[in-house]
């Protein structure tokens, strides 16, 4: 088959909805090693098969009915997926009920869908964050994000007593990047990055300092090692970068890497060919 012709063969017949939402919307997909696909946002059926907010499917589009998600589990709104090289899967998100249990706005579930309770993160306040909140954020960014600098509303800034993570980044030393809009990490600060092993601790290899001043949604990796950052952020480490940075490995910013006055609006994703 071309690249980029349409796959006939993937048959979706019917899409993701929320009957209660006023957005359905599909926020992060991912691959399994056998061709499965997970997707997550905020939805709640497919083909008329209930899910929570996290659907599998298969290779030729297919619901997939073995993977564990079950539908009564409030998993909240899904804003990023990654599957590991085993096939368990990391998920970020807003709010927090997985299985009857509290859990932090990222979590792990292992190859089958259950929950891994051996990932043990805490990522700093624990305020709930509902639809309802998120509709009121995502509305207020947006505005924000289309004002005229001159005429920014201080009252459309976002929620920074909610966390949520946006991006989650394998490094090639199986290291993971998390991006998002949080302040503290297992009692340590970290502002909307943080590097963590597999098992939810911090990873102090990597030295952020103070961070980013706004949301992180977007990492990727550059052949050397240098990480690239986007966001809705003008700052790192208290230096003017808006809303792109290039870090070095260690975790500092490479001041040789030349934005000159960067990007006037967030960037939401990239890819390094």
């Amino acid at each position: 088959m071309k690249p980029g012709t349409l796959d006939t063969t993937f048959i979706l017949k019917g899409w993701f909805y929320d009957p209660d939402a006023i957005l359905n919307n599909i926020n992060a997909i991912d691959v399994f090693s056998d061709g499965r696909i997970l997707v997550g946002g905020q939805l709640e059926y497919y083909r008329d098969f209930e899910y929570t907010t996290l659907a599998c499917i298969n290779p030729d589009g297919s619901p997939n009915y073995s993977y564990n998600i079950d539908k009564e589990m409030e998993v909240g709104i899904v804003l990023a997926l990654k599957v590991l090289p085993d096939d368990s899967v990391l998920v970020g998100k807003i709010y927090s009920n997985y299985e009857n249990k509290k859990s932090e706005c990222i979590i792990k579930l292992k190859p089958d869908g259950s929950i891994d309770d051996s990932f043990n993160v805490s990522m700093g306040t624990k305020k709930p964050y509902s639809k309802k909140d998120f509709l009121e954020d995502f509305k207020r960014a947006v505005k924000r994000d289309n004002e005229p600098k001159e005429g920014v509303n201080v009252n459309n800034k976002r929620n920074s007593n909610v966390e949520l993570i946006k991006k989650i980044h394998l490094l090639t030393n199986d290291k993971i990047l998390l991006g998002g809009s949080f302040k503290m990490f297992n009692g340590t600060e970290a502002n909307n990055i943080v590097c963590i092993n597999s098992d939810g601790s911090l990873d102090t290899t990597l030295d952020f300092g103070s961070g980013f001043n706004d949301l992180v949604s977007s990492i990727a990796n550059l052949p050397d090692g240098r990480i690239l950052v986007g966001g809705s952020f003008d700052t790192y480490n208290g230096i003017p970068c808006n809303r792109f940075a290039c870090l070095k490995p260690d975790g500092s910013l490479d001041k040789s890497f030349k934005i000159g006055s960067g990007f006037d609006a967030p960037i939401y994703e990239m890819v390094v060919e």
